[in-house]
């Protein structure tokens, strides 16, 4: 795996002679390979910049650019506005061109219409300035989108436009009106009018490509907002951008983790961008992705998290990363300490060798184009979280079975019996998107209908399929955010389907199937109450009981253990690659928690029958820690004190079985 550190830095901090050399300084003391040079110095000025500004800053970078390559540093530029963004000051002298319209009738003024024909020829001239300063490659910023509330143009032009594709006049106001559906999918109408909107961000992007190849042939356009261009367009969009920024070249990407805070100490996903670039572009991709820590401030971002979080992307194969930390020495070194544990996970994870094994979580996507009517958008990462959370490991198409969360379904409507079949778990979002779909070929007219009380407790059966759960009481104390969004299931007699658990009230009276199964000779389905899209549902998740009762489902659902989970530890994510030939797993962990995890069990599987294993844990400081470990006859090894995990940090271990008669080196 290829390591690539790549520093950003603002206009500011490269436009004189003694900026560029304190920033040549600050990118060797943090041991980066490369650096993204800004056009701008950030939302304290315009956004965009007329034609002689561009001219004017393409020297300064031309000049910087050389600098750093010549101290062995490679160099690119971060067009900072594309369509736009709504942070900056406006323009005292503004550029002429049409401004996004919102559903609404709100004009967004620091962003453009890709409609706009006098738009697109400033996109070719910016970006044939940037390309021929000597940048090895150009970005284009995560503004790459319509940059208002529904992430669509409702703008004249587009009006217009749609106007000769439908052969009639439109008001907004009609527009929207006749764009709106009666259910919780989107009409054949806005389904066009989606990929209308879509048609006109792919020709600036053509645009983009007409310029850079214009200003030198041969630099990369290398492109950023894949997390929420999934979340937002979905799959298909974003491939296609891919082929035009890239042509027959890997995708260069910078994906997202989310949450430019560690206030929430959960709020960002390695799993999510992994599996947003892996939906879009399969396995052909050069990722960077993006560690945001605006305003670079200890305030805003600790040092712990920002090696956490470079680690945990290493463990997900995200060996390169893009850093914003601004001019602080400690948070330099921070970065250049994480860098030695990331080149450490680089080595031991081999692709070639070891395969990653996980549940496969398929997340919402489209989900500007595939909503029921126009409206603010809004996007929610929490299902990757939450499982991850849970310990329950995760990989794209990792051969232990399916989650499908929020719209997945309507997404992957032609592959549902491939899943059902393998194993399919779904959420409440995809039970109903399932439901409105009139898949009953999955459902078994299974129903929702009103609850007819409130739940205060949920009741777990004694059902082999709950496994440590079974038999096991939870209150529903807190989940009162979520109560009043649940809903009755309505279960068709019969032996296909079994209640694992039950919501009762608070006289103990059954109310519902809380999680259900249902059997059948083509598949296996298991359907959760909550949705993991809602926010407030993770209350109702995050407990023991859940944890064993979903890790029990997701075996029974995929007719195998799970190849690893964990005892006796909470908020530790696995993510677990092995090798059979060389009886050696590689496992990834991650505690998010604010405790030291120690003291805990794994459970392996893929050991069972073993009596003895090496166990080696790679630290960001050498040497690494080994010992041999007893294994029990259901693969399970306990790791002792030796083998903490602080909190908010990463480890890899690795786990070889000793062959009986033999003894480890």
């Amino acid at each position: 795996m290829k390591l690539q550190f790549v520093l950003r830095l603002p206009y500011g901090l490269i436009e004189t002679r003694d900026a560029l050399k304190d920033s040549i300084a600050l990118a060797r003391s943090m041991r980066c390979d490369r650096v993204m040079l800004f056009n701008s110095r950030g939302h304290i000025e315009p956004a965009h910049l007329d034609r002689e500004e561009v001219l004017q800053r393409a020297e300064v970078l031309r000049t910087a650019i050389a600098g750093f390559q010549k101290a062995g540093i490679g160099a690119g530029i971060n067009n900072l506005a594309t369509i736009g963004m709504n942070f900056s000051p406006p323009r005292k002298h503004r550029l002429p061109f049409q401004n996004l319209v919102d559903f609404d009738g709100e004009v967004f003024t620091e962003t453009f219409c890709p409609l706009d024909s006098l738009f697109l020829d400033y996109l070719e001239f910016v970006f044939a300035a940037w390309a021929a300063t000597g940048a090895e490659e150009v970005w284009v910023d995560d503004d790459f989108r319509y940059k208002n509330k529904a992430s669509q143009c409702f703008c004249p032009l587009h009006l217009a436009q749609w106007e000769k594709l439908t052969g009639r006049s439109w008001s907004r106001d009609e527009l929207v009106e006749a764009l709106a559906s009666p259910g919780i999918r989107p009409s054949e109408r806005a389904l066009r009018w989606g990929e209308f909107q879509n048609r006109a961000m792919l020709s600036a992007a053509e645009a983009i490509v007409r310029g850079t190849r214009r200003g030198r042939r041969g630099t990369r356009i290398g492109f950023m907002a894949i997390t929420l261009g999934i979340e937002a367009y979905g799959r298909d969009y974003l491939a296609r951008l891919g082929r035009i920024f890239s042509g027959k070249r890997s995708p260069l990407i910078r994906p997202e983790y989310g949450a430019y805070t560690d206030e929430n100490r959960a709020a960002w996903s390695a799993y999510l961008p992994l599996w947003c670039c892996t939906r879009a572009f399969g396995r052909r991709f050069q990722a960077w992705p993006e560690l945001e820590t605006w305003p670079y401030t200890d305030f805003n971002h600790s040092r712990s998290v920002i090696q956490m979080k470079l680690a945990w992307g290493a463990a997900h194969g995200f060996t390169s990363s893009t850093l914003n930390v601004g001019h602080d020495a400690r948070t330099a070194r921070a970065v250049a300490r994480a860098r030695n544990l990331v080149e450490r996970m680089a080595a031991a994870l081999d692709p070639k060798t070891l395969r990653p094994r996980g549940v496969s979580l398929e997340l919402s996507e489209n989900g500007v184009g595939l909503r029921p009517r126009p409206g603010v958008i809004r996007v929610e990462p929490n299902p990757a979280r939450v499982l991850a959370r849970l310990g329950i490991p995760l990989w794209p198409d990792g051969g232990c079975g399916h989650v499908l969360a929020g719209n997945a379904p309507l997404v992957r409507a032609r592959e549902l019996k491939t899943f059902a079949r393998a194993g399919l778990m779904v959420d409440r979002a995809a039970f109903e998107m399932l439901g409105d779909m009139g898949r009953d070929d999955i459902l078994g007219e299974a129903r929702s209908c009103p609850m007819g009380g409130v739940p205060v407790r949920e009741t777990f059966l004694p059902h082999p399929v709950n496994g440590r759960a079974a038999a096991d009481v939870i209150s529903l104390e807190m989940a009162i955010p979520v109560r009043p969004k649940l809903r009755a299931f309505a279960l068709p007699q019969g032996q296909e389907f079994t209640a694992l658990s039950r919501f009762e009230d608070s006289d103990g009276q059954p109310l519902s199937p809380a999680v259900w199964i249902r059997q059948w000779p083509s598949g296996r389905l298991a359907v959760l109450p909550f949705s993991l899209d809602d926010p407030d549902s993770f209350h109702a998740f995050l407990n023991p009981s859940r944890k064993a009762q979903i890790e029990a489902i997701l075996e029974w659902l995929a007719r195998s253990p799970l190849p690893v989970t964990l005892e006796g530890v909470s908020d530790l994510a696995v993510v677990f690659r092995e090798d059979p030939r060389r009886r050696l797993a590689v496992i990834g962990l991650a505690n998010f928690g604010l405790d030291d995890a120690a003291g805990f069990s794994l459970v392996l599987p893929g050991l069972a029958g073993s009596r003895r294993a090496k166990l080696r844990m790679l630290g960001s400081h050498a040497p690494s820690r080994s010992r041999e470990a007893a294994i029990d006859p259901h693969g399970r090894v306990r790791l002792g004190n030796r083998f903490r995990i602080p909190a908010q940090s990463v480890r890899l271990l690795e786990v070889r079985r000793i062959r009986p008669g033999r003894r480890s080196r």
